[in-house]
């Protein structure tokens, strides 16, 4: 039966709030897997532990561990599943869970229809999209088109926005404080909390739309060189988002009155991708980012960053390289750069059949 668990060396010192000291929590549910944690305030290997599916033991194991993550692999897809998990002394039940109903996904069966929609002429690129509803969709870069004359306009429109019907393209300006001038610029990131909520990043500025136009709300070029251009950016609300450099490996944090760098990488690893999640565990923020070596042999790598903005490194292959990270509370964590990966809790598997 293709269930496997993975004991998670950490320990919760804040269990979310009306659980008991033994309890099963769902951190997240696919097609035909569950991801389930376990915590166990007293582990003693003297007791058994019994996972129960549906009233039916699937398994009994042993832990040491506070916290274990449970992976079921053997569901079927869009049908209700039941766990609990008993522990036991010589065949007596002394403890038993709360009942965990969780629902497999349907696989999709849409049927998309794709559009191609160009913008510009020459060297003219797009780097990120917000879909903020099917009538409003922004999409930042550096579009260059002819001027009335028919020539070129060196000035790029750094925005496109779709209003459901059609695409219109915009020409942003930036203010660049350290020198006092300002510019019309292109835009690397995006990222939308809702219409009235939208956040545009140049390289150095990061931009707010308020409905009727962008305010500069932080500047991060502080003197020359510069070399932390943004290029990813990811937040949880207007008051704490996260930017990173695809340049020198930046990581900074805008926390609504200001912004400071949390991270600063130690070789040529530049920030390819920032995501986060509010774990389901302790209910606290986790930021993933990836950052990729700009050398041949180099030192990529994962980084997870706390709510306290304390940082580690997951975890990973450094000649593997990596391009985006994805994941929605924590468990699986997928990661794109030389193949499609997949982190289970325990450790990476490379998905097979994906490029």
């Amino acid at each position: 039966m293709p269930l496997f668990f993975i004991i998670v060396s950490c320990n919760t010192t804040e269990p979310p709030i009306n659980h008991t000291d033994f309890y099963i929590i769902q951190l997240d549910v696919g097609v035909s897997e569950v991801y389930l944690h376990l915590h166990n305030s007293q582990p003693n290997r003297d007791y058994d532990l019994i996972l129960e599916r549906d009233n039916s033991v699937i398994t009994t194991f042993n832990s040491s561990a506070t916290d274990t993550v449970i992976v079921d692999t053997s569901l079927n897809e869009n049908r209700d599943y039941t766990y609990k998990v008993s522990k036991s002394l010589r065949n007596e039940i002394i403890e038993t869970t709360n009942e965990v109903t969780i629902k497999t996904l349907e696989a999709t069966s849409h049927n998309f229809t794709w559009q191609t929609y160009e913008f510009g002429d020459f060297s003219s690129i797009l780097y990120d999209v917000a879909i903020i509803d099917e009538n409003s969709i922004w999409a930042v870069g550096e579009i260059f088109l002819k001027d009335e004359n028919g020539d070129y306009d060196s000035e790029p429109y750094g925005l496109a926005r779709w209003n459901g019907s059609t695409w219109s393209v915009e020409k942003v300006q930036i203010y660049d404080s350290l020198y006092n001038y300002k510019a019309y610029s292109r835009f690397n990131a995006i990222y939308s909390f809702g219409i009235n909520s939208t956040f545009i990043a140049s390289s150095a500025n990061l931009l707010k739309w308020d409905f009727t136009q962008f305010d500069t709300k932080a500047f991060f070029m502080q003197s020359l060189p510069f070399t932390g251009q943004v290029t990813c950016m990811w937040g949880t609300d207007e008051n704490n988002i996260y930017l990173g450099s695809g340049s020198d490996g930046t990581v900074y944090n805008y926390y609504g009155s200001g912004w400071k760098i949390i991270y600063q990488s130690e070789n040529d690893a530049g920030i390819a991708d920032v995501i986060g999640y509010v774990s389901p565990i302790d209910n606290k923020l986790n930021v993933v980012a990836s950052a990729i070596s700009q050398s041949i042999d180099g030192d990529n790598k994962i980084l997870l960053i706390d709510e306290n903005n304390n940082v580690n490194e997951m975890e990973w292959d450094s000649r593997t390289s990596i391009t985006s990270t994805w994941t929605r509370k924590g468990l699986p964590i997928y990661s794109s750069g030389d193949g499609v990966y997949k982190y289970d809790g325990q450790d990476w598997k490379r998905i097979p059949g994906l490029p």
